[in-house]
């Protein structure tokens, strides 16, 4: 007669999970490191990938600039920008626009610089400039600024259609820049603007060469007046030199003494 120990098979079965579970855990770990292994893999080769691409990419020679479209560039120092722009040769990609515009924007002229990338092999700059405002002349030098006091050229060139400032250096111009409207609007009656304290502005008209100090404001206003009240019998044969408008309500005239002969 056949006996056996239920005890014996117990064991006999633990041991059998133990093996079944250390057979699965190994089998886990391998299949994780080949995963691992082909994830390591799959990166390095994309790397690679990437890394000779952008090789051949920044050595391609269609990616060279081969051109600079300039927009709105008229009046601008040429030369300074060809100066600039011939240090940025190389491959489109590699240039730095940030850069090559803060260099751009130590031109006089220019205000403002827009750049942008013309694939393959351009690069287009669209500029903004500074509006001339006033012209200076000090000590015999005439330079030309924007609204913000920056001078835009220096010559012996004089524009017709500025409104012109003598007398007056360039620390001082700067005091003007509040009357821009003031000034425009009576550019065409004066020959030049400066400033006298304490009286502040000075006005010098064309036709008669006086003196007019107007203030603060309402200057076409003011000289609008003036030139009707000198038409008048009081002050028509008076050899005005100067007219003091700065006080409401009041006028001061200084003029040159006549002898009067009778015949």
């Amino acid at each position: 007669m056949a006996t056996y120990s239920i005890n014996n098979n117990l064991e006999f079965l633990r041991h059998n999970n133990r093996s079944v579970k250390r057979d699965k855990k190994i089998k886990a770990i391998k299949l994780k490191g080949v995963h691992i292994f082909l994830i390591i893999f799959l990166f390095m080769t994309i790397a690679a990938g990437i890394f000779f691409l952008g090789r051949f990419i920044m050595s391609w020679e269609k990616l060279n600039v081969k051109s600079f479209t300039l927009v709105n560039c008229e009046r601008i120092n040429e030369a300074a920008i060809r100066k600039i722009l011939y240090r940025y040769k190389g491959n489109i990609l590699a240039i730095d626009l940030g850069r090559l515009r803060e260099e751009l924007l130590t031109i006089n002229q220019v205000k403002d610089v827009a750049i942008s990338r013309m694939l393959p092999s351009g690069i287009k700059l669209v500029f903004t400039k500074r509006i001339p405002i006033l012209q200076f002349e000090f000590k015999g030098k005439w330079s030309i600024i924007d609204d913000e006091g920056i001078i835009i050229e220096r010559g012996k060139r004089v524009e017709k259609n500025l409104i012109t400032v003598k007398g007056v250096s360039k620390e001082n111009i700067k005091k003007f820049i509040p009357y821009l409207d003031e000034l425009n609007s009576i550019k065409k009656l004066v020959d030049y603007v400066s400033y006298r304290k304490p009286f502040g502005v000075l006005l010098r008209l064309k036709q008669s060469g006086i003196t007019v100090f107007p203030g603060e404001q309402e200057f076409r206003k003011k000289i609008s007046y003036f030139i009707k009240l000198k038409e008048r019998d009081v002050l028509k044969d008076l050899k005005i030199t100067s007219i003091d408008m700065r006080f409401q309500n009041r006028i001061y005239l200084e003029y040159e003494k006549t002898d009067v002969i009778n015949g």
